[in-house]
């Protein structure tokens, strides 16, 4: 057996530290993805008249489905270790509520993701098709 088994607590104290590495990396990312989602969903963004520099352009294009992939192996990593970590139960009250706002902030990235495709194919348009003045 080795130290860490021996000691709860330890096992404990780093599950906790864990935790809340994966919860913040979650806020970060969600952040960006938020203003990533925004950007990408604004025809304007991808025109050169608005002013947008190109490397943001390409920073976005290039690693916003990335940077979402990642959110979701973070999120289940944020779910998995709140339930390894706590046995007793005592912290799980507001670790399922950290969980259940990270997971309606991403249910919105995805749905403001893909509301105007939606709308685009009940409607007869082509996909990515932006109606004028819309956003």
């Amino acid at each position: 057996m080795n130290e860490a088994s021996q000691n709860p607590s330890q096992e404990a104290a780093a599950g906790c530290l864990a935790t809340a590495l994966l919860g913040a990396g979650n806020l970060l990312l969600l952040g960006i993805l938020s203003v990533f989602v925004w950007l990408k969903e604004t025809p304007l963004f991808w025109r050169n008249a608005g002013g947008w520099p190109i490397w943001l352009r390409e920073l976005v294009f290039y690693s916003f489905y990335p940077f979402l992939g990642l959110e979701f192996l973070l999120f289940f990593g944020f779910i998995w270790t709140g339930s390894k970590t706590d046995p007793a139960g005592d912290a799980r009250g507001w670790r399922w509520g950290v969980a259940l706002f990270f997971l309606l902030c991403l249910g919105g990235i995805v749905g403001y993701l893909v509301s105007n495709n939606i709308y685009n194919l009940l409607h007869g348009y082509p996909l990515h098709w932006h109606r004028k003045g819309a956003m």
